[in-house]
């Protein structure tokens, strides 16, 4: 599983390598009777499907990230979380990221793509072995915390120039908890500047 997971990420690193920075205008522009302002900003809320590599199960997975710009240089910061339930419920099983990863970023007027990676502080609890006791099946569970490897490509539909609904793909790596996820996102962008009357 191990040599899968280095795999993928050996892969996304070469995509990145290969792909030239982007140079985008960024002089302001009218569409409609909205002056938009390209390459701007954005957040990004995601929801989807995840699967453990250690237990092979499907997990459910949230994610929370910004993405910004210093020059032509793409920066995201965000937190994404992995369970066996609904991030809002509890469960012993579960991984937590924060991470903060470097990327590419492709944008046209009905479409964006991204594709970041970088470095997360990842913890959590994961389920570790079961006992007989009583003839009662008991779960134990270990607790971790360790910096770990976070990688994501998502592809967005813009509805509007700054909203739009996407797929995102990533992957979470760290010695304890592995998982590859699949998520639907929305894209908030801070690219809508006035309106012409």
């Amino acid at each position: 599983m191990k040599l899968r997971l280095t795999t993928i990420l050996i892969l996304i690193l070469a995509f990145y390598g290969t792909t030239k920075a982007q140079t985008d205008s960024t002089e302001e522009f009218l569409l409609g009777k909205n002056i938009y302002k390209p390459n701007a900003n954005w957040l990004t809320i995601g929801q989807g499907a995840s699967y453990n590599v250690k237990l092979n199960t499907v997990e459910t997975n949230t994610m929370l990230a910004f993405s910004f710009h210093i020059k032509q240089h793409h920066f995201r910061i965000g937190y994404h979380t992995s369970s066996d339930k609904f991030f809002t419920e509890k469960s012993l099983q579960r991984l937590i990221d924060y991470y903060v990863t470097y990327g590419i970023r492709k944008e046209t007027i009905h479409y964006n793509m991204a594709l970041f990676c970088g470095f997360s502080y990842a913890y959590g609890s994961f389920y570790d072995h079961a006992a007989l006791i009583n003839n009662h099946t008991e779960k134990y569970y270990k607790g971790f915390t360790q910096p770990g490897l976070f990688g994501i490509a998502e592809f967005t539909y813009k509805i509007l120039y700054d909203i739009g609904i996407g797929t995102s793909l990533y992957i979470s790596c760290n010695t304890k908890y592995q998982v590859i996820g699949l998520q639907i996102h929305f894209y908030l962008s801070g690219a809508y500047k006035s309106t012409i009357e």
